[in-house]
């Protein structure tokens, strides 16, 4: 898959002090990027064959142009889905509109002190209107102001799903002190599944630029920690294990040509035959997947790390569904400020599918 080519484009919004960039990238069309709302040509296939129809119908990749933009108002109610994306059947229980409404609000900057903007969204270049692929912002954890229902909402969320003990609570906890000796920050990024991770690093060197500057212009300290999020995956609950017994109505094992393969089979097949028990932080190593791969590398560099299992959607019997667990992940400040870790996460990206396209 070619790499996005990253260039300077115009500001996004005159409010934002950060000149957003635009990339240029491949879209695997079999994923959530729909071919109407990119608004480019696919093509697939052996184009000289004009009898081939499903070439032309089907294909592989299609060429997106993207522009990373400053999240505006249009765009809230596609953020809310992306966030409903990210925290999967906890969104129900969640008033994610605190949230989109405060991205909104910190993309705009405050004109009476002339702080800058934050946030980015990435949308098809020449198309302001249309919904967002993916989006980052920074919301500081734990501000006891009646403003940021959103920092209120997300420290509370975040706090309840960590054991008393874990690290990671002590940090949350004693950002809401008089004398914060922790400043904790939520990175957050969600974008469609089949965006490529390389647009990963530069939305968050972005991101972490336009934190060091709201910090300075309004005289604030800076943070103490990131704190990202993010949701994996059992691979024992996606094992392809063909030697495992699918047994139909008759409890006889079904005929070879009727299993469910791929991904949706192993659904199926865990399903049927049991329920796996995937108990987490008990001191279990387990082999987790990611839906998004810089996070296993941010994993790499985090002093701290805490997973827990999402409840079942009310389908989930009926569809197979395998279960799902949020990761809460803290990296001190000093790992990100400098950018260096962006870099070095962009270079194993790289890496990763240069790899990938080999295979």
């Amino acid at each position: 898959m070619p790499l996005p080519s990253l260039e300077k484009a115009p500001k996004a919004t005159s409010n934002n002090s950060a000149a957003k960039r635009k990339a240029t990238t491949v879209a695997d069309a079999d994923g959530d990027v729909p071919l109407a709302a990119a608004g480019a040509d696919a093509t697939g296939g052996d184009d000289s064959d004009s009898g081939d129809s499903d070439a032309s119908e089907d294909p592989t990749f299609i060429n997106v142009d993207f522009d990373f933009r400053a999240p505006a108002e249009v765009d809230e109610a596609a953020l809310r889905r992306l966030l409903r994306q990210l925290f999967h059947t906890h969104a129900n229980d969640l008033e994610l509109y605190k949230v989109s409404e405060e991205m909104i609000r910190l993309a705009a900057g405050n004109q009476v002190t002339g702080e800058g903007g934050m946030g980015t969204v990435i949308k098809v270049e020449g198309d302001e209107d249309q919904a967002p692929f993916a989006f980052v912002t920074g919301i500081e954890l734990n501000v006891r102001q009646p403003s940021n229902a959103a920092s209120s909402l997300l420290t509370t969320y975040l706090a309840s799903q960590l054991p008393a003990t874990s690290p990671i609570s002590s940090v949350l906890s004693s950002s809401s002190t008089s004398s914060p000796a922790s400043k904790p920050w939520l990175f957050l990024h969600e974008r469609f599944i089949n965006l490529p991770a390389q647009v990963a690093p530069p939305l968050y060197r972005l991101l972490t630029e336009e934190i060091i500057a709201s910090m300075s212009s309004s005289g604030a300290g800076e943070p103490s920690h990131a704190v990202f999020f993010g949701r994996v995956f059992s691979k024992e609950a996606y094992s392809d294990d063909e030697d495992e017994p699918m047994n139909g109505p008759g409890g006889a094992a079904e005929d070879d040509e009727d299993k469910p393969r791929g991904m949706k089979g192993a659904k199926r097949r865990k399903g049927i035959t049991k329920k796996a028990k995937l108990p987490v932080n008990k001191g279990e190593r387990r082999d987790w997947g990611y839906f998004r791969p810089e996070d296993e590398l941010l994993e790499k560099h985090a002093s701290h790390t805490h997973t827990y299992r999402f409840p079942p959607p009310q389908n989930a019997e009926d569809s197979y569904e395998s279960p799902l667990y949020g990761r809460i992940v803290l990296v001190e400040w000093e790992k990100v400020k400098s950018g260096a870790l962006w870099d070095q996460l962009e270079r194993e990206l790289t890496v990763q599918a240069m790899v990938a396209e080999q295979q």
